[in-house]
């Protein structure tokens, strides 16, 4: 019998991994085996962020405009892939709050719960001490995992496609394994995984 684990955890999928086959049986099992009382889990863009890093090239669109329709990809996606988990989604910053509350003081074990960052992103994060997350490319879904994970004290896992050459962050942002601003977002948290899911 595994011994839980009482640390929240955020897990972030890594976009590129959303349209692997077998996703949804891989991501459950590395789910089940963090055994913690609950686990948050967000969603990054994938393909279709990469979509838009060309059409603002193309259209002349503005960088919080791309931005901003990013953080709306990360929540479809966020929700289909918790669809396929069956877990329930909020999108609601303090109702997740008080779910991270709640399990610290409530018999359970491995509660998924998939969180939809718009809502936070435009309301709560510019006024939570700094450092704070810029509306730009030096932003994507692995800054914004790390900085709800520092907020709620979480271990923070970004599950990749690819395994990580270094695991120094600053090196890692400057090869593009993750972005500009992640070191200075993570710089505070506990424990950070860099895994490659499918390896």
């Amino acid at each position: 019998m595994k011994s839980q684990n009482n640390k929240i955890n955020l897990v972030k999928v890594g976009g590129s991994l959303l349209r692997r086959e077998g996703l949804a049986a891989k991501l459950g099992n590395y789910l089940d085996n963090l055994n913690s009382p609950l686990t948050i889990l967000i969603c990054g863009g994938g393909s279709q962020v990469e979509r838009l890093r060309q059409q603002q090239l193309q259209f002349n669109l503005s960088a919080n405009e791309c931005h901003t329709n990013s953080i709306l990809v990360m929540d479809r996606n966020t929700r289909h892939v918790c669809d396929q988990l069956q877990a329930t989604v909020l999108n609601d910053w303090n109702a997740l709050r008080q779910n991270v509350t709640d399990s610290s003081t409530q018999e359970q074990t491995n509660t998924v719960i998939g969180f939809e960052v718009s809502n936070f992103m435009t309301l709560h994060e510019p006024q939570l001490p700094p450092p704070l997350l810029p509306s730009s490319w030096e932003t994507t879904s692995d800054s914004i995992a790390a900085r709800i994970a520092s907020v709620l004290d979480a271990d923070l896992h970004l599950l990749k496609s690819a395994t990580p050459p270094v695991q120094q962050h600053k090196i890692l942002a400057r090869r593009g394994y993750v972005d500009g601003q992640f070191p200075a977002t993570a710089a505070n948290i506990s424990s950070v995984r860099l895994v490659d899911l499918f390896h």
